[in-house]
């Protein structure tokens, strides 16, 4: 009877030691640098989309102000002002904080700016082609974390505007390489 115990008690602890094992292998991050994100980093918040939002306009709505006593060597742009953003590598570590390598290099072919010896030069905003007011006829816009993981988010956008009515646009974060970006962003404005 004893050892009917003993090996009741071995099956028990190895079963539970395989389960344990087992369930730390399903919950492991698929690649180095891929962890699990903190309880602070789970956070999610439509303010996200915001942020983004932000930055993306600089490229293809509303540009950066430019410093027109300093045009680039082909004179068609002028450097930019915001010495935080003066640099390439800074517009670079900006677009990088929010947004994948896809839409960073689709962002960067708009043309809006240039990398002149390091530097960031921009159109003057009577002259870029990109320039443009927000839509008039937006009236409101809703947005809402609608699933979340804790590798992605998808979010909702309702923009409510006097034409169409409402349509719903979808947003996309994914954590990637210890940090949070987007990789579906549709612009809005």
């Amino acid at each position: 009877m004893r050892s009917m115990t003993r090996l009741f008690a071995l099956i028990l602890v190895l079963s539970l030691a395989l389960a344990g094992c087992a369930f730390a292998e399903e919950a492991a991050p698929a690649a180095a640098g891929d962890a699990a994100p903190t309880a602070a980093e789970e956070t999610a918040s439509p303010n996200d989309i915001l942020a983004a939002m932000e930055v993306y306009k600089w490229f293809v709505m509303e540009p950066l102000e430019v410093d027109e006593s300093v045009p680039s060597p082909d004179g068609t742009m002028y450097l930019v002002k915001d010495e935080t953003l003066r640099q390439a590598s800074a517009m670079q570590l900006r677009l990088d904080t929010f947004f994948s390598t896809e839409i960073s290099q689709s962002l960067w072919a708009w043309g809006a700016y240039q990398n002149v010896d390091g530097l960031l030069y921009g159109y003057r905003a009577e002259d870029s082609p990109l320039a443009r007011p927000v839509d008039p006829s937006i009236v409101e816009i809703a947005y809402k974390v609608v699933s979340q993981t804790y590798k992605k988010r998808v979010y909702n956008a309702v923009l409510y505007d006097t034409a169409d009515g409402s349509t719903v646009y979808e947003f996309v974060s994914e954590y990637i390489g210890g940090r949070w970006i987007f990789t579906e962003f549709p612009f809005i404005w």
